[in-house]
């Protein structure tokens, strides 16, 4: 019998702390495309067994909300990303680079899960023993890499909707919102409530906003995970 466990590392909701028992490490768990369309995660080995290690790849839509859900990316799409290579023999101790490519950007931020599979291989050969998958029994992990691929003209707009109390993404890409701030005086921090929020809101996606807000002029802290900053803005 063998006990096969998905983990989602590092999903769009949660990070999944990985066991100490796995037998591969892969890193990073949240990649992002640069703007040359490509990026690497890397498989390191953790066992002195040879791994035989077979990957797959699904779009994330909806991502970060309640309705989200995965489907198979097409390769005939020509923003289709591309895993290179997506089956390889690890050897006991060595590392291997996944490379992922796009060969062109889309007009607004597409997200992925890269899953990344071990199995115990044959001989050292690029293949599994699957009868003894069948008696064995065995844990192996399977791992999901978010990947983010960027528009390849990113736009970053906020606006809020007063009436359904709510700001708005209506830029082409992700962008954390730490915080919301109603300020008195908007260029004077120390006049604004701030509420903490820390929630990834994607293109065409809404937050909603308390009921109960203190009144004044609305400040976001947002943070750019593809320029490594943070930026307060005022949104009306």
């Amino acid at each position: 019998m063998n006990i096969k466990i998905k983990t989602w590392a590092t999903s769009l909701f949660i990070l999944v702390s990985v066991p100490a028992w796995s037998n591969i490490d892969v890193s990073p768990m949240s990649a992002i495309v640069t703007p040359q369309g490509v990026t690497l995660v890397t498989v390191t080995s953790k066992t002195e067994d040879v791994r035989f290690i077979q990957t797959s790849v699904k779009q994330v839509l909806n991502p970060a909300t309640k309705q989200e859900n995965e489907v198979a990316e097409s390769i005939s799409s020509v923003e289709s990303i591309i895993v290179s290579p997506s089956k390889f023999v690890l050897a006991a101790g060595q590392k291997h680079n996944i490379r992922l490519v796009t060969m062109n950007l889309p007009v607004t931020e597409k997200v992925y899960r890269l899953y990344i599979e071990s199995l115990p291989a044959k001989d050292g050969e690029a293949k599994v023993d699957t009868d003894k998958l069948k008696t064995e029994v065995g844990i192996d992990l399977v791992w999901g890499v978010v990947v983010h691929v960027p528009p390849s003209k990113p736009t970053i707009k906020l606006s809020l909707d007063s009436r359904a109390n709510q700001i708005i993404n209506d830029g082409n890409f992700h962008l954390k919102i730490s915080r919301v701030g109603y300020c008195a005086d908007p260029n004077n921090d120390d006049t604004c409530a701030w509420i903490k929020t820390n929630k990834n809101l994607y293109p065409a996606q809404k937050l909603a906003l308390p009921e109960n807000h203190k009144n004044g002029k609305i400040k976001v802290d947002y943070y750019n995970e593809y320029e490594g900053r943070s930026t307060e803005t005022l949104i009306d």
